[in-house]
Parts: structure tokens; C-alpha cells; sequence
């Protein structure tokens, strides 16, 4: 079995921070911090990484497993996850992608807001950003977490 790898920014020695896409992930942060665009760009950067929102994710026609499977989509990263009201629906779908190696991003405000999710054993990468618009991201990966640099806001 064959995982892909997409990165995710920079160490602090500049050099790249890629992950292996083999679980879950949780991106984290407060509002305005930049969590959709971090993904946008993460999925634009990235030809196995699909973004879409939680609507989106919902609808049979628009998640097809055979068809993220031609294209080679490894995660799916699911923004406004807020906005699901079905939440068994939206667990089914997930763990039926789990089941074939398509693994789901999913966005929150804190890590700890998600609880109704299948988040356990996920990669988290919280988003941070300081005063003077620079932002960073925490990598936490069970007990171990890293700072990466990411680009302007």
C-alpha cells in the first residue's frame, strides 16, 4: 500500500514539512485566522488533495469514490464543518473513505469542538497567527507537535 505525501509548509530551518496522508486530519484555529485559505492553498499545491465544503460533502453525486480514486485523492479536506446537520450521514461517508485509503480533513475552530466526528488518531494542525500577520502552524501528531512556517495572510 502506497500512501501520497503533501506539504503542509516549512521547518524552522526552512526546509519543507510534508505528511504521509494515511489518517484523518484536523486543521484548527480561531476565526480569521486563515483556515480556508490555508486549505484552499494546500489543495491548489497539491494534485491529491480535494477541498470542498460540508454541502458538498454531503451529496452522493459530488463525493464519488471511484471518481476520487481516477483522480488519485488521497484527502479530502471538508471546510464549514459547522454546517453539517446529519451527522451520522456525514460519519458514514467518512469512514467509507477511510475504508479505501481516502483520508478527510476536517476544519474547526479547536480541535476539542469536533467530539461528534471520527477524529481519534488524526494529524492536527493548528493555525496561529500573531500581530503582525505572520502565521504558523502547530503539527501535533499523537504526543509529538512541531512548529512549521506557512506563507504571509
Amino acid at each position: 500500500m502506497t500512501y501520497s505525501m503533501i506539504k503542509i509548509g516549512n521547518k524552522q530551518n526552512d526546509k519543507p514539512k510534508c505528511i504521509v496522508v494515511d489518517r484523518n486530519v484536523i486543521i484548527a484555529g480561531e476565526t480569521g485566522v486563515g483556515k480556508t485559505t490555508y486549505i484552499k492553498r494546500l489543495a491548489e499545491n497539491s494534485e491529491n488533495v480535494l477541498y470542498i465544503t460540508a454541502d458538498e460533502f454531503i451529496k452522493d453525486d459530488v463525493i464519488n469514490l471511484e471518481k476520487l480514486k481516477n483522480d488519485k485523492i488521497s484527502l479530502v479536506i471538508v471546510d464549514d464543518l459547522y454546517k453539517v446537520t446529519d451527522v451520522n450521514t456525514f460519519n458514514d461517508k467518512v469512514n467509507k473513505l477511510n475504508a479505501e485509503d481516502v483520508y478527510v480533513g476536517l476544519t474547526c475552530l479547536e480541535e476539542t469542538h469536533i467530539k461528534k466526528f471520527p477524529v481519534n488518531n488524526s494529524y492536527i494542525l493548528k493555525l496561529n497567527k500573531s500581530v503582525d500577520g505572520f502565521r504558523s502552524l502547530v503539527y501535533i501528531d499523537g504526543n509529538n507537535s512541531e512548529r512549521i512556517k506557512i506563507q504571509q495572510a
